[in-house]
């Protein structure tokens, strides 16, 4: 269908104005927030396979050493990934930011003892997540009112 009597640009207007492109009703908003909700749980849920993908071969590297091997294991720098980033970021999220921080820390001190909890933390956090997701998803395809959302005042 086209549109004859309506047309859309963007007003440009100089940086200390303020500018806005367009009011946002109350429906806009709320879907809005529901995306951004659901990219958050997409980029954890993603970040967090990541982190399991980097951390079970270094817990199974780990369980076959025998005990005089063990004195000289290292945890690989970044869990042998790319970047140290994701996987600080997952377990700052997991466990708050001053307590991520501290067993980002511990893991690479005594990988020994913090690994096999971490990998627990981590799948339990990968279903709880996924589990949210999906219920997320659910909730919000059958409560919020989409046809609203297309109402323009004027």
């Amino acid at each position: 269908m086209l549109n004859d009597e309506w047309a859309s640009h963007p007003t440009w207007a100089s940086e200390d104005s303020g500018f806005v492109a367009h009011r946002k009703n109350g429906y806009e908003e709320g879907l809005h927030r529901i995306e951004e909700e659901r990219h958050d749980y997409d980029f954890y849920i993603e970040a967090n396979q990541k982190c399991i993908q980097l951390l079970e071969p270094i817990a199974q590297q780990m369980l076959t050493l025998h005990p005089n091997e063990r004195v000289n294991f290292k945890m690989p720098p970044g869990l042998g990934g790319q970047s140290t980033s994701i996987y600080k970021r997952v377990l700052k999220k997991m466990y708050g930011p001053d307590k991520g921080a501290e067993v980002a820390n511990e893991m690479f001190k005594n990988p020994f003892s913090v690994v096999p909890i971490v990998m627990a933390r981590l799948k339990q956090k990968d279903e709880e997540w996924r589990f949210t997701q999906v219920s997320f998803r659910i909730h919000t395809l059958f409560s919020f009112p989409f046809t609203r959302m297309l109402r323009m005042e004027c």
